[in-house]
């Protein structure tokens, strides 16, 4: 009787039915460990009431432990909004430990809302009155947001500039973003305080390392802080700031992915004099980055600060003079790390016009790249570029080149 050996192939076929049956049993288990925290108020509470807010929802994910009226999370926790508005009043900037401020999540988490038209979650009663950003992600955390409305944040302008990062959202973790609009978000301005001159930078979104992953969503109406402004700078030894970078996304070192979104109506603001104003109004990458399916629209840097010249009996030479700002570049997108374009438009982006010398000096550059300037590796497919626009220079003062995509 012949006997024959079996196949490599049986002997792949027999291994992948048992890796499937593994993937099968691991998925289940993680389903059965994962929990439902719905939130129940709307009301800004840690501690207090029999009920769960949204903010007591993440700090029962963060712990996995019961906390006020929420329920214990354990494992990857969904956390479910109804149709309703979520302000955050509870307020204390700078704070970790999710009890004041922006909501802190430390752990792996997906926020559902209705849809984007119906659930809002805003840090302050109104738009002028945020009291910090609204989420921070911490390293460590994979985090998925959809179907909502983020809007209103506000980061402090007293504070290091990099406190200052991520009006919106602050991304120190791994995050996705589904159906959502991030709009009307702020990082904070320049003080005098020492080294605090600069702005924040990510009015929208501000992503350190980790991955950022953006679909089918709008980012509209967020704006960097400007830098400080201060005529006095000679005589208390203070510095003036640049304006803060990336008015929609700022992708710091990161991968950045986009699809099927709008990145559209946002502003980086200006710097002090002899300081520049933000760069990237819509989007700037310093890490990797893809857009695809998507528009970078209507964005578009602030007109610089005008030359100042003021009388000072404290020198020996008693007129003084600080130079106009320069205005920031790259309306669009601003890219020194490395980009691919597919299947996107770019149109419409705008930077704004150089400062006005006084008297004999010589005004400020209008800012260049009104579509996109590229100072890393940029790859273009398929892709619609077209209707961008440079600032004029301040009196004496050159217009901005296109550099690379005007």
């Amino acid at each position: 009787m012949c006997h024959r050996s079996k196949s490599p192939f049986f002997l792949f076929r027999v291994v992948g039915v048992f890796l499937l049956f593994l993937l099968f049993i691991t998925l289940n288990l993680f389903k059965a460990q994962a929990a439902n925290i719905t939130v129940t108020t709307s009301n800004d509470e840690f501690g207090t009431g029999p009920l769960c807010s949204l903010r007591e929802a993440i700090q029962a994910a963060n712990s996995d432990l019961a906390f006020s009226g929420c329920s214990a999370g354990s494992g990857t926790d969904t956390i479910i909004l109804a149709s309703d508005v979520y302000k955050l009043t509870l307020a204390g900037a700078n704070e970790d430990n999710d009890a004041t401020g922006d909501l802190d999540i430390k752990s792996d988490i997906i926020i559902q809302g209705v849809s984007s038209s119906q659930t809002i979650i805003q840090s302050g009663l109104s738009a002028t009155s945020g009291i910090d950003r609204v989420i921070q992600i911490f390293s460590g955390a994979n985090v998925v947001i959809k179907n909502v409305v983020i809007r209103y944040g506000r980061t402090t302008d007293i504070a290091s500039p990099e406190q200052k990062n991520g009006g919106g959202i602050l991304n120190l973790g791994n995050l996705t973003i589904e159906k959502s609009i991030l709009r009307e978000n702020y990082s904070g301005n320049g003080t005098p305080n020492s080294g605090w001159a600069d702005s924040g930078n990510g009015a929208g979104i501000y992503n350190e390392s980790g991955l950022l992953s953006i679909y089918n969503s709008d980012l509209f109406y967020n704006q960097t802080g400007r830098g400080l402004f201060d005529w006095t700078v000679c005589c208390w030894g203070r510095v003036n700031g640049n304006g803060g970078d990336g008015g929609g996304v700022y992708n710091n070192s990161g991968t950045l992915y986009i699809s099927g979104s709008r990145i559209n109506y946002n502003q980086t603001k200006k710097g002090g004099t002899s300081k520049r104003g933000g760069h990237g109004a819509g989007i700037f990458n310093n890490g990797v980055a893809t857009v695809i399916n998507s528009e970078v629209n209507y964005n578009n840097t602030e007109d610089g600060e005008s030359g100042v010249e003021y009388f000072t009996a404290e020198f020996s030479t008693p007129y003084r003079y600080l130079e106009a700002s320069i205005v920031g570049s790259g309306a669009g997108i601003y890219n020194t790390g490395t980009i691919e374009i597919t299947k996107s438009n770019i149109i419409y982006n705008y930077t704004g016009n150089g400062g006005l010398g006084l008297n004999t000096h010589t005004g400020a550059k209008g800012g260049y790249g009104g579509g996109i300037l590229n100072g890393g590796k940029l790859n273009i497919y398929d892709s619609l570029i077209n209707k961008n626009f440079t600032g004029n220079g301040g009196v004496g003062g050159s217009t901005g080149a296109a550099s690379g995509f005007g």
